[in-house]
């Protein structure tokens, strides 16, 4: 089920800028079949600890932590060295749940930066939805691990 705030977004096709009454384009967002897509993934395997490169508006932020919250998850760390520049903050901000710890690496590093920093902290992930978009292909990589990383 698209959480009401995605569906909102989805069928406007805009967000709305942290301050102020400014609605932005939706750009860059998967559509509400992925993100389907994702919630059953994450109600079949049950994570703990999601992580997700290339957060952009949150749109895909937002469907994996509505299904962790239903499997009891305790963490999603998000990761996009552009959050704040181009994205203008929008994402980490609709997404971040109360009952929920989220973690959202500096804006200043690169996943290739990031992710060797998380392995050296020993953090271990059940899931990952790598959103590396390429406009013309609208590519992403989806993937469940068992043991971590």
């Amino acid at each position: 089920m698209t959480p009401p705030l995605v569906d909102e977004i989805l069928r406007t096709q805009t967000v709305h800028a942290i301050e102020g009454s400014a609605t932005l384009p939706l750009k860059d967002a998967i559509d509400a079949e992925i993100g389907s897509l994702l919630q059953k993934l994450i109600l079949e395997k049950r994570p703990s600890v999601t992580l997700e490169i290339g957060l952009a508006y949150g749109i895909s932020g937002l469907f994996i932590c509505d299904a962790l919250t239903k499997v009891g998850g305790k963490k999603h760390i998000a990761i996009d060295a552009f959050q704040s520049t181009t994205w203008s903050g929008i994402g980490i901000h609709l997404f971040v749940k109360p009952d929920m710890e989220i973690s959202l690496n500096s804006a200043k590093q690169l996943s290739q930066d990031a992710l060797p920093q998380l392995v050296n902290e020993g953090v271990k992930v059940d899931f990952a939805f790598i959103d590396g978009t390429i406009p013309s292909t609208k590519e992403w990589w989806i993937s469940s691990m068992s043991t971590g990383f």
